[in-house]
């Protein structure tokens, strides 16, 4: 018997990739489009662009720019082309930059109007892009990356947590809303309500749209809020996949239907994370995927690069390591979920990355396409308080979790809380110790009580230890700035002892305006300080107490030492008490507690 051979069988039609973004306002432009002439820069508008003769417009930019290398390890393979709708006379040039090289051209072709394609040469490297120059007057009217390919279906939840930010809230779920009237393959929103009830009516007006499923339930932090429209959307029928937002970021809509067009392109399941840009530096990347260090370190990519330059886009041009994505923007598979299960009830921090890590267990590692991001205030910007007690305590169940052979060591628990104890952030130090007891006092305990209640307890701790907030630092003070490098042991040491030694004739009056990562013991030596971020979006005064650094001094000693003796214990604890925890009947509970 003969039938059709393969290579018969028609070739799969031309599918978008990644389709070309006009600025909306408010938003960046230079991210988006630019358009130069002989009479310089120009701000080239809404789709359909015109431009003038001689003019050329330019898709080199964060959001237009096609990144090859990412799509080479994680997108469908088959041929590659830039497609443009043109009305007028021009040339279409297709570029590509190789990391470390200079721009090469690949392919033109010079139109009078219609459709042009350019395809990718199979031996191009680097980022890619178009630009269009016009012959004439000429117009685009739109543009796209395809790829010949058949594209999976997708079918698309969204899950945001709400927490008494309404502004940004509205906008959001505005942008979603738009989204989902576009692309149909966002089939529902689901907005979990942990604060106080709506009081905008425009968010009670959007949250009432028969696509959204509004949620109230009690504050079980980030990680039970994303949990609760996890749990939803494995339990509807349908869908594929479930995309997690923060209420608080700045959303062009486009980009979920950009992460649906990648969702179905994938090679191999994936989560889909999208890069958080400065919202106070709104071309600046603060984290663009990140590998994750011992500790659970986190080291974001590509962090501080401008995406209005091409220094700063020249990163891309080769694949950046990345493990992990924050919920800001995440898409996870719902049947990868299904066989990595849920997170255990961290509250905060850390929840995230614990889920990453069983997502790529279950065989889907997590993937950050350079071009899809949100903005979302930055992590700088937040001055540090009650979150160190969940940063230690979610690292050290992290290491149980996920590395139980290669542990945080007792000296590198000491460091973590020496260094404010003898640095003057004392509630910090507070925080700490607190952490470190509820971790080795073990999950059965732990989880035992609401959750609510540890975060009443945790907030409230230490108020008469914390620094005062001052509206700007003193005038003339000189800078300390973050030392360039990471400290050695040796020199943490050298520190420590020197500013136990200088307690003993403590100053009061700041002598420095010292960045929030150079404020260490050896810097410090027992001398009052103000105490800022980078950007000198606060301020905070830290004053020497002798007695109560002393006190710390001890007790983190102490604490130390404890945690080196029952170590082995804590972790048998957690590996066995965190599955309990985080399976479907203990999260069930946990919905049903009293707001």
């Amino acid at each position: 018997m003969s039938g059709p051979r393969p290579e018969d069988a028609p070739a799969p039609a031309w599918t978008t990739a990644r389709e070309a973004l006009d600025a909306p306002p408010g938003l960046p432009p230079a991210l988006y489009l630019r358009l130069d002439g002989p009479d310089g820069a120009r701000a080239p508008g809404r789709f359909p662009v015109a431009l003038e003769a001689g003019e050329t417009l330019s898709l080199d930019t964060w959001f237009n720019h096609f990144p090859l290398p990412w799509w080479r390890a994680h997108g469908a393979p088959g041929p590659l082309a830039f497609e443009a709708a043109l009305e007028g006379p021009g040339t279409v040039v297709l570029h590509a930059r190789a990391p470390g090289a200079a721009a090469v051209a690949l392919a033109r072709s010079e139109v009078e109007g219609g459709t042009v394609r350019l395809p990718v040469p199979a031996a191009a490297q680097g980022r890619l892009w178009a630009e269009i120059r016009a012959a004439g007057p000429l117009r685009l009217r739109a543009a796209r990356w395809a790829v010949q390919a058949a594209p999976r279906p997708v079918r698309l939840s969204l899950g945001l947590v709400a927490h008494d930010r309404e502004g940004p809230l509205a906008e959001t779920l505005a942008e979603a809303l738009r989204a989902a009237q576009a692309r149909p393959e966002i089939a529902r929103i689901w907005l979990v309500n942990q604060g106080a009830p709506f009081a905008d009516p425009e968010l009670r007006r959007l949250a009432a749209d028969p696509r959204v499923s509004l949620i109230e339930q009690a504050n079980l932090g980030g990680c039970g809020g994303f949990v609760r429209t996890m749990t939803e959307a494995l339990a509807t029928p349908g869908l594929t996949h479930h995309l997690l937002m923060d209420d608080d970021i700045r959303l062009d809509g486009r980009m979920l239907g950009r992460a649906v067009d990648h969702l179905a392109l994938l090679r191999e399941p994936r989560a889909l994370g999208g890069a958080m840009l400065d919202l106070r530096a709104p071309t600046l990347v603060h984290e663009a995927g990140a590998a994750v260090g011992r500790f659970g370190v986190i080291r974001p990519a590509a962090q501080g690069a401008d995406l209005a330059t091409a220094e700063g886009l020249a990163p891309f041009a080769a694949l950046q390591p990345v493990e992990f994505n924050g919920w800001w923007f995440f898409a996870l598979p719902l049947d990868a979920l299904r066989a990595a299960g849920l997170p255990p009830p961290l509250f905060l921090r850390g929840d995230d990355l614990d889920l990453s890590r069983r997502l790529t267990a279950a065989g889907a590692p997590t993937a950050t396409p350079p071009g899809l991001s949100v903005w979302h205030e930055p992590f700088y910007a937040k001055a540090t308080s009650w979150q160190h007690y969940y940063d230690l305590r979610n690292r050290l169940i992290h290491a149980a979790l996920h590395d139980p052979g290669d542990p945080p060591r007792a000296l590198d628990v000491l460091e973590r809380l020496l260094t404010p104890a003898l640095s003057h952030d004392y509630a910090t130090a507070e925080w700490r110790l607190l952490a470190l007891r509820h971790f080795l006092g073990g999950p059965r305990a732990l989880f035992a009580r609401p959750p609510q209640e540890i975060h009443a307890e945790v907030a409230a701790l230490a108020p008469g230890l914390r620094p005062q907030p001052l509206d700007a630092a003193p005038e003339g003070l000189p800078v300390i700035a973050q030392p360039p490098g990471p400290v050695s042991a040796a020199a943490h040491a050298r520190g420590f002892a020197l500013a136990t030694l200088a307690l003993a004739a403590p100053r009061r009056e700041p002598f420095a305006l010292v960045h929030e990562k150079a404020a260490l013991p050896g810097a410090t030596l027992a001398r009052a300080h103000v105490r800022s971020d980078p950007a000198g979006t606060w301020f905070r005064l830290h004053a020497p107490r002798r007695r109560v650094a002393l006190s710390l001094l001890a007790r983190s000693l102490w604490a130390s030492l404890r945690y080196r003796l029952r170590l082995r214990r804590a972790l048998a604890d957690w590996r066995e008490g965190a599955e309990a925890a985080r399976a479907p009947e203990a999260w069930a509970r946990l919905f049903e507690s009293p707001r």
